[in-house]
């Protein structure tokens, strides 16, 4: 599809967010589900989140300070999480960095592995959040 083609594309649909590309020769499953078969590719992997990953909310649009606000009652949960001294706009650029990007590394670090074919090789996976510089590290 040329570029152009875009530019005409609109609705409520449309987006300029990140987002998952399932369905084509370079990734024909989701990710998560690859990884719960064990059909990845055994190479090693490091797999995380940035500290700047959280600024991709504000070039969609979202506002990281409300995004805290409308967490209501569990904003003093998710405070706790974090480092005291943030803003509700440092806050809510973490808090939408984890939710975004940290959580799904974390998860896919996570999957039970089947065991290896002999003479794969051994991975590691590495999550890092630099909100508590939190890294878990398996061989896998």
């Amino acid at each position: 599809m040329p570029a152009e083609a875009f530019a005409g594309m609109g609705g409520p649909t449309a987006s300029l967010s990140p987002s998952f590309v399932v369905g084509d020769r370079v990734a024909p499953q989701p990710i998560l589900a690859s990884f719960q078969k064990g059909s990845e590719a055994q190479v090693p992997l490091i797999i995380g989140s940035t500290s700047d990953d959280g600024s991709v909310a504000a070039a969609v649009g979202i506002d990281p300070a409300a995004l805290v606000g409308k967490l209501g009652a569990a904003r003093i949960a998710v405070r706790s999480l974090y480092p005291k001294e943030l803003t509700d706009a440092q806050l809510g650029r973490q808090t939408a960095r984890d939710v975004a990007f940290t959580a799904f590394a974390r998860r896919i670090a996570h999957v039970p592995r089947p065991a290896r074919r002999p003479g794969a090789p051994a991975t590691t996976t590495t999550t890092t959040t630099s909100a508590r510089a939190c890294v878990h590290s398996s061989n896998r």
